[in-house]
């Protein structure tokens, strides 16, 4: 049986705040509503001056903005008051399986974790293990990682596909963490539901786990040997930002 740095994933470094508002801290992803002001507008009026991962983020629809810059400077300083001020509780090493219930009665669940950059390829006909969805536009990249050069803090915004019709991985961990206290849980803004998280840190758990991603991989391998085990259904070029930045 692989391990997790085998299937190219690891354990992620899982920073929260030591206080959680769910209503004023998170906010939708930052490529949502690239064509609405009106609507960060909105959201920066629901956070006000509390702390708030929007003071963090770059939305995209002042992307191509005369204020980029200023916000870029911002953001950075943002991150570093964050952080010397003590708004972190110390990182935990643990995967986090959320169940976000959306406004129209739909429950969506995930697993919070960290991938191996080198087992990513965003390009045509690739063999990777992790493998983009869309066609990506290399203009694209440079200015995200002008927000990322000198960032302190990482705020990722991407989904990975996996196919897995048993759910012998999301369903099956799930089944387990929610028997433990969420390490958070409540209602989100601007008509966003609500979302729950547990952390997957026992030995039992990540055992779990690791059995269920080589299932998966498994079944997803290839007569040639490599196999495709994620696909981005969402983030595909933060993603190849991230790639770009680390190679």
């Amino acid at each position: 049986m692989k391990k997790f740095e085998e299937l190219g994933i690891r354990i992620p470094e899982i920073l929260l705040p030591k206080t959680i508002d769910l209503k004023t801290w998170p906010v939708i992803a930052c490529d949502q509503y690239t064509q609405d002001k009106e609507y960060w507008n909105e959201v920066e009026k629901n956070v006000a001056n509390n702390p708030s991962t929007l003071n963090l983020i770059l939305p995209e629809v002042y992307l191509n903005d005369s204020s980029k810059e200023n916000r870029i400077s911002q953001i950075h300083e943002t991150m570093k008051k964050y952080i010397s001020s003590n708004i972190f509780d110390s990182p935990k090493s643990e995967f986090i399986y959320i169940e976000r219930k959306t406004a129209f009665n739909r429950t969506r669940k995930g697993l919070v974790a960290l991938i191996d950059l080198d087992t990513y390829e965003w390009k045509p006909f690739s063999k990777a293990n992790i493998r983009a969805t869309e066609a990506t536009i290399v203009e694209r990249i440079p200015p995200r990682m002008k927000i990322r050069k000198g960032a302190p803090l990482e705020l990722p915004h991407i989904m990975l596909l996996v196919d897995d019709k048993n759910d012998v991985l999301i369903g099956k961990i799930g089944e387990s963490v929610k028997k433990s206290n969420p390490v958070y849980d409540g209602k989100l803004m601007s008509n966003g539901g609500s979302i729950t998280g547990w952390a997957v840190s026992s030995e039992k758990d990540l055992s779990t786990l690791n059995q269920s991603l080589n299932i998966i991989a498994d079944k997803n391998r290839q007569e040639d040997g490599s196999t495709f085990l994620f696909a981005v259904g969402d983030g595909n070029h933060s993603l190849a930002t991230a790639k770009a930045v680390w190679d």
